[in-house]
């Protein structure tokens, strides 16, 4: 069965920025699932989990590096562009079409046509600067529903979370 995921690293893991985090919330996270962290000074940071992350669990997460983002198909991103993760559809969308709940989480690094399935962007990373840094996660709060091991829909959180869940996941595969 071919792996699914809603954002995987694309570039050297060497180049990446990982945060270990807590899970607090009461949804475990699945690999490569896209959620995000409130801090204390009201930035948003967008995190990739890196495994498995059950409730209450600790585990690894991307903060900063290239990634494919599942996308919306209908949405078309240039180069710069910021990519927003729409929190209740858990895909990609361009700015426009960002609503209360959904999150930045990246500069479009390489074009997306219509119909294309994912969009590629530097995680945390805007148009000539870069995103506030993770090391100053505090808070956490949801973004979406729960996710639980290997369910069909897979479900975005927000939070200061760590790493033991599943395979739940995205509508969109892999080889």
């Amino acid at each position: 069965m071919a792996k699914l995921y809603e954002a995987l690293l694309v570039g050297n893991i060497d180049q990446a920025e990982q945060v270990t985090i807590v899970n607090p919330l009461a949804t475990a996270l699945s690999p490569d699932e896209v959620f995000h962290v409130d801090t204390a000074q009201s930035e948003t940071i967008a995190h990739v989990a890196q495994a498995a992350i059950a409730i209450a669990g600790t585990g690894e997460a991307l903060v900063k590096g290239e990634c494919d983002f599942k996308a919306k198909t209908t949405a078309v991103f240039t180069v710069g562009d910021d990519i927003y993760w729409h929190a209740s559809a858990n895909e990609a969308i361009v700015s426009s079409s960002a609503q209360t709940g959904d999150f930045y989480v990246g500069m479009c690094t390489l074009a997306k046509a219509s119909g294309a399935k994912f969009v590629r962007g530097r995680l945390n990373e805007q148009y000539g600067a870069v995103a506030p840094s993770a090391s100053a996660s505090t808070s956490s709060s949801s973004s979406s529903n729960s996710t639980s091991s290997n369910s069909d829909s897979s479900n975005s959180v927000s939070t200061s979370s760590g790493s033991t869940s599943s395979n739940s996941d995205s509508s969109v595969s892999v080889p």
